[in-house]
Parts: structure tokens; C-alpha cells; sequence
């Protein structure tokens, strides 16, 4: 393996005296254009009351169509757009009157906040990170008075092939694959008002209430960040050593499963904004709390404890399109670690050297005086995720990889150094998880989960990506015939159990959404465990269309 060169100093010098901050993805111009969905119903013109209010965020072209009509509720008047519910509330004054729901809130999608990363560069709000790419948009919609606070960190979505980030009062994503880098608003509306506005939504911007990935997997991808782990590239699953594996684009998440199987967890707070609520279960739980006013919209703050199932329900009153609302927070205890993949891929260990006199280096012993030297600008970087500690100690010196860009390697990961990169992308890990999903992962499942044929197309999807050994799991199937949804059709479902048995069950015929749903009981099965399922269809012509998918058991019973 080539050795470094003294140019690699002279790169490193100039970054540092033009570019003070660390490297973090760049801002650019976001659009908002919402993708069409499908209508069912005839379409609901915006209300004279909210048409100022809508045309302030952009109208259809930001919020999508509206899909219901003008609703009373007490005091207030609610219209629904696909992407969110405009409020008009006549006991608050000025601009207040006018405002959007908190439906990103009553998703229950939020997560415990990150560690503030100091950067002035860096919009740092709730305890959670703006994703940069969603900046703009987030300002040009009013930032926290109308679009609310963070509730989650940026995810990348595999399973929708979407980067997504929600937020209280809208949710916003970009498609995966999509060059231009426009940032559309999830269906926060429509996914609330469900059937009751009979409009159903491009699948890609249907938020998602279970995340993608499991405990400890989705807490420990969130404190690294996405920028650090990159995309999703499989689920969970078992190793050949034994260990459950997520392999993302630039690193490999490992959980040892040896050890107690016992889900170890501490409670938390959360807060939930809702028009009048009242708590209807009489069914204690430890540490609840319930604040009521006599404000429209008012805070109800409950404190879960794990190990107590007992839910917790809640009514809206008067009545309003809004859904019960069921909601507990556990935060497991345990850590994935990062697998070290680098020489597992290939990539071969440099023998230690001497301590080079070089201020913009970072020295790490390894081997008595021996060692390897670190550019002070990479150590910062890694810092900021934790450091050696998190990515394991230096097993190269920056050598150069190809033209303009230099690497060095780490236990667990390495780090490229582009020259003729912008200066927030000049700093990058190596995605080589992309290799080391080549040569040791094994897919389970080689079904896509939307297909074509004929002009019929039928897509795929699970509730949940992971359920506990003791919990169903719903199949949901959606057909169309040149993109119309198609009723009364009848899919087949074969489900492969643990034991390689396979179930086949005839599932409802599709409804005028040409959607049908199975709910699968319980599997009693390891965790880590993928069950496999396949869903086809009679094609024009007696060719069967078929799709499919996994998911994985995971959790207590």
C-alpha cells in the first residue's frame, strides 16, 4: 500500500485556513412539489376562511390537495390537506388564529433528543438536528411557528426509499434516488383522516409510526447521525457469528444477542397536543401525569414506564377526524457497536510508524513508540461521533487512493479526503459497507415488493418491519390497472413459518382503494428471526403477478 506524501500536509493546511468548520452536507435550494395522489371522491375546493392561509404556504403545489371540507369542532373550523390539517381558532387574535395541527405529534413518532454538536453551522432545535437539505424548505414555510419543532432525527427509509425527517406540524422527505434533490412534505393529512377523506396519497409520502429499524439499532443510528452511517442497506439479521447485523452504506452495526434476552429500558416523558382532551382509561400507570386548561389546544404529558402495558386512551371531544391515540416511549440500555469491517473487505493494515514532527498531526501509540499519524482535521471530524472509542484505532497513514483524494483507514471505517470536492464535501467515510454487503450478505427474500405487468400493478407492504414473538403482523396489498385502483381482486398470501412450512391464505377482495389487508397472528419464534411472505395475483393471461417482502421478530413476548 502506497505511503503518505508531505502534500498531504499542504491539503490539509489550506482546508483548515479556508474552510473553518468541520464538514457537514451542503445547503442547497429545496423545491416543494407534491407528487399527484389519487382521488376517490370529488374534489374539496380550499375554504374561502383558509385560502389566504393555504396560498401562504404555496397552495396544492406545497400542502397538496385539500381532501375534505370545511369541519366544525367546537370553536374551531379544520380543513385537511394531504400534507397537513389547517386550524382556525376565532378565541386566539392576530396571526395565532390561523394555524397548522401538531399531527406529527399524535403520529407518535418521537425520539429522545441527541447531544447539542456545537456547531455554529449546525440548526440544533429541540434536541434534535435539522437535516441541512431541509433547511430552506423549513424557513420558507415559517420554520417553528407553522411547520413545529423536530421530533425526530433525519432517517433514511428503505423501506419507502426516502430520506425523512418529522417534524410536529409537517414531515418532509426527499426520494433516495432523486438526482434533483427536491424536498416534498409527507401525507401527515392524509394519513390522519384515512378513510374519512377517502384520498389516498403517493405510497412513497405515507409517514411511517414504527420506525425502521429496532432497539438499540434506531437510538444508536440516531446519535450517530446519518451523515455517519449513511444509508439503510438491510435490515436486521443473524450473522454467521451469531451477532445481529445492520449493514449501512459506510459502516456495519453488530448486536451480541449471547447475552440476557431481557429488554432493559427507562422511562421518559412525552407531549402530546390535542383539541380537548379528556383520559378515558381507568387504568393507572406509575408517574402519569395529565395537565388540563381551558386552552383549545392543551399539552397532556404521560410518563411510561416499560413492563407496564397498560395503554393509555384518549378521546377528542366533540367529535373530529382525529384517531385515538395510543403511545408509550422505551428507551433500551443496550448499544450496537460497529463491526471492524475494513479488513474484512480487503484492505490491508500499513506496519506502525514513527511520530512525525508535524503540528497538524495527531499522534496514536500502537505498538511501544510505534504508531500512526492522524490528521488533526480527520481527528476532529471523528470526535464529533465519539472518536477512537467508537471507530477503533488507526491501522493506516493517509495514503493516496486515486487521483485528488487520499484515505485512511480505522478499525471499523475509513475516511476519504477529496481535493477537488466542495469544502463540505471534501471530507467523507468510505462507504464500504456497499462491499461488505456484497461479499458476505445473503438475502433472504428476492421478491420485489411492487411490480408491473400488463398495466396491473400490485404493491407490498407490512404494518410493522418487526413484530414481538407474541404480537400479528398486518399484510397490507394494494392493486391498480394503468395506475386506476382495482377492486375485487382476490391476492394469495404463502408465508414461510421458521420451521420452512409454508401458509397459503386467500386474502379479502380489494375495496375501491383496490386495497385488501391480512393480519397474521403470532409467531413464536428467536429473535431475529425473518419471516418471509409472498403475495400474487392472476395477471391478464393466467400469468400470476407476484410480490413479497420479510420482516423480522424481534422483542419481548
Amino acid at each position: 500500500m502506497p505511503k503518505s506524501t508531505p502534500f498531504i500536509t499542504l491539503i490539509l493546511l489550506s482546508v483548515i485556513t479556508t474552510a473553518c468548520n468541520l464538514p457537514t452536507r451542503q445547503k442547497t435550494a429545496s423545491q416543494v412539489t407534491q407528487p399527484p395522489g389519487n382521488r376517490l371522491v370529488e374534489a374539496y375546493p380550499v375554504d374561502t376562511l383558509f385560502s389566504e392561509f393555504y396560498a401562504f404556504f404555496g397552495g396544492e403545489g406545497t400542502l397538496g390537495p385539500t381532501i375534505s371540507p370545511l369541519i366544525e369542532s367546537g370553536n374551531l373550523k379544520i380543513q385537511y390537506a394531504e400534507a397537513g390539517m389547517m386550524v382556525y381558532d376565532p378565541l386566539t387574535t392576530g396571526s395565532k388564529r390561523f394555524q397548522l395541527a401538531p399531527l406529527g405529534i399524535m403520529l407518535g413518532v418521537a425520539e429522545p433528543p441527541v447531544p447539542d454538536p456545537g456547531k455554529p453551522e449546525v440548526r440544533y432545535l429541540n434536541g434534535h438536528v435539522i437535516y441541512a437539505p431541509f433547511e430552506p424548505m423549513y424557513e420558507r414555510l415559517g420554520g417553528a411557528r407553522f411547520v413545529g419543532r423536530p421530533l425526530t432525527e433525519v432517517h433514511h427509509n428503505p423501506e419507502k426509499r426516502r430520506i425523512e425527517q418529522y417534524f410536529e406540524n409537517l414531515g418532509f422527505y426527499q426520494l433516495e434516488d432523486d438526482q434533483a434533490g427536491k424536498v416534498y412534505l409527507l401525507a401527515y393529512g392524509a394519513f390522519v383522516c384515512d378513510r374519512q377523506c377517502r384520498y389516498q396519497p403517493p405510497s412513497a409520502s405515507i409517514p411511517s409510526q414504527t420506525p425502521y429499524l429496532p432497539e438499540p439499532f434506531a437510538s444508536t443510528t440516531a446519535q450517530m447521525g446519518f451523515d455517519f452511517v449513511g444509508l439503510t442497506l438491510t435490515q436486521p439479521y443473524l450473522a454467521e457469528d451469531g451477532k445481529m447485523e445492520v449493514i449501512f452504506q459506510n459502516v456495519v452495526m453488530v448486536l451480541d444477542t449471547a447475552g440476557s434476552v431481557e429488554k432493559r429500558a427507562i422511562e421518559f416523558s412525552f407531549r402530546i397536543w390535542l383539541p380537548e382532551v379528556i383520559l378515558l382509561s381507568d387504568m393507572s400507570l406509575p408517574g402519569e401525569e395529565l395537565k388540563l386548561s381551558e386552552r383549545t389546544w392543551l399539552p397532556l404529558i404521560v410518563t411510561i414506564r416499560p413492563g407496564d402495558r397498560k395503554p393509555v386512551l384518549m378521546r377528542v371531544i366533540p367529535q373530529v377526524w382525529l384517531p385515538l391515540v395510543m403511545k408509550s416511549g422505551v428507551l433500551s440500555l443496550d448499544t450496537a457497536s460497529l463491526r471492524p469491517i475494513v479488513t474484512l473487505v480487503g484492505i490491508q493494515a500499513q506496519p506502525p510508524v514513527d511520530r512525525r514532527n508535524d503540528p497538524l498531526m495527531v499522534f496514536y501509540k500502537v505498538e511501544g513508540d510505534k504508531g500512526y499519524n492522524v490528521p488533526v482535521y480527520f481527528d476532529a471530524y471523528l470526535r464529533q461521533f465519539g472518536g477512537l472509542e467508537l471507530v477503533g484505532r488507526p491501522i493506516t497513514e493517509v495514503f493516496p487512493l486515486e487521483d485528488g483524494v487520499f484515505r485512511q483507514c480505522f478499525t471499523n471505517l475509513c475516511l476519504d479526503f477529496n481535493v477537488n470536492a466542495p469544502d463540505s464535501e471534501k471530507l467523507k467515510i468510505a462507504p464500504l459497507g456497499l462491499e461488505y454487503k456484497e461479499r458476505y450478505y445473503q438475502a433472504t427474500s428476492t421478491l420485489p415488493r411492487t411490480k408491473t405487468l400488463n398495466n396491473l400493478r400490485i404493491e407490498v407492504w407490512e404494518s410493522k418491519p418487526y413484530v414481538a414473538p407474541d404480537a400479528g403482523q398486518e399484510i397490507r396489498v394494494v392493486v391498480y390497472k394503468e395506475d386506476v385502483p382495482l377492486k375485487n381482486q382476490k391476492p394469495v398470501l404463502t408465508v414461510t413459518m421458521p420451521d420452512n412450512r409454508r401458509q397459503v391464505l386467500v386474502m379479502e377482495p380489494t375495496d375501491e382503494r383496490g386495497e385488501t389487508s391480512l393480519e397474521l397472528p403470532s409467531i413464536a419464534a428467536q429473535n431475529g428471526t425473518l419471516i418471509i411472505y409472498e403475495v400474487c395475483l392472476e395477471g391478464t393471461g393466467g400469468e400470476p403477478l407476484c410480490v413479497g417482502d420479510q420482516y423480522l421478530i424481534w422483542g419481548n413476548p
